[in-house]
């Protein structure tokens, strides 16, 4: 998830910019590789290090057009990952339901400050 904000003192900060990228892991164990996809893209993985990598790194990814941030004004940024339980297989669901503090995985906000 990513997100711009645009802090004001009177009232609730505006949310200019909110983006969500998905990401799903299938692993093949006939293969014994990981299966990533992105949207309409999949590519198969050997290695779950080799996973890790592609996991870690954020390319090509427009999260807004021009016109929602003005110059000069300045804007809080924010990127979380977490695990959308509502996409596991469903009998990792009613595990997920049954003892769902172990499945809640997900980062903090990472934040900074951007200024057009």
């Amino acid at each position: 998830e990513f997100e711009v904000r645009q802090p004001r003192w009177w009232w609730l900060d505006r949310k200019n910019v909110y983006s969500v990228r998905e990401r799903r892991i299938a692993y093949q164990p006939l293969t014994q590789q990981y299966r990533l996809s992105v949207g309409n893209f999949s590519q198969s993985i050997n290695g779950f290090e080799d996973l890790k990598r592609q996991l870690s790194s954020l390319r090509g990814w427009a999260v807004t057009g021009r016109d929602s941030l003005k110059p000069g004004e300045q804007y809080e940024a924010g990127l979380r990952m977490r695990l959308d339980t509502s996409q596991l297989p469903r009998p990792f669901q009613v595990s997920a339901v049954a003892s769902s503090r172990d499945w809640t995985l997900s980062s903090d906000w990472y934040r900074w400050t951007v200024t057009p």
